[in-house]
């Protein structure tokens, strides 16, 4: 550890907002972080030390962060909403966090309207994305676009909402939470389509290399 990141440390546990067993910081974008401390003297940044792993005194923005739900069950929110710049209001967003994190728990599932169950099956982004990157490969350099333009392609329609049994009825009929679910979808088929369309071009262009040289 430097003598600055000592500093930083010492600072940081003298001043202190918590310490506990586990507190959670909930960001804006579905995520959780568990922490053992944090601190909020900074008006820009919460400064925390990780639940687990290292002691190293790390910083999020403030911006990123709704709240901070400590391990005494309550839960002090940071978002503050400008009603200057039409910013949802708190309920709306706390909404918006929870169809985000449902939409990760389902990330790699499809809803089966038969059984009303989610399944882990075939992901045709996937499978649509390495075959646009291998594609792709035929036009060599000039077709090193062809992943992004997959992902951007596929990342442009909005799922509905499922109606599935896990999700409660005033949930169903929330903005926020909807809105959420399919932003964390559409980002889920941004990424999916790119990452799978690098691996085919990959793929088309080593294979299309070999060949060339037998």
């Amino acid at each position: 550890m430097t003598l600055r990141h000592f500093i930083t440390s010492l600072i940081f546990l003298f001043s202190v907002t918590t310490l506990s067993a586990q507190d959670t910081l909930l960001l804006l974008n579905g995520k959780t972080k568990p922490v053992k401390l944090f601190n909020l003297n900074d008006p820009d940044w919460v400064r925390y030390v990780k639940l687990q792993g290292s002691s190293r005194v790390k910083k999020v923005d403030i911006y990123k962060v709704f709240s901070i739900k400590k391990a005494d069950g309550t839960e002090q929110v940071l978002y503050k909403p400008d009603s200057t710049s039409d910013d949802p209001d708190i309920p709306w967003v706390r909404d918006f966090i929870a169809g985000q994190q449902y939409g990760i728990l389902h990330k790699r599932e499809r809803f089966n309207k038969h059984d009303n169950k989610w399944h882990r099956r075939l992901n045709f982004t996937e499978v649509g994305g390495i075959a646009a990157g291998g594609a792709g490969s035929l036009l060599t350099f000039y077709g090193i676009p062809v992943p992004a333009i997959y992902a951007i392609a596929v990342g442009r329609h909005s799922p509905a909402l499922p109606n599935a049994p896990d999700i409660s009825p005033e949930m169903k009929n929330s903005e926020g939470f909807i809105s959420g679910y399919q932003k964390q979808r559409r980002n889920q088929r941004i990424r999916q389509g790119f990452i799978s369309g690098m691996i085919g071009f990959a793929v088309g262009i080593v294979t299309f290399t070999l060949i060339e040289r037998n």
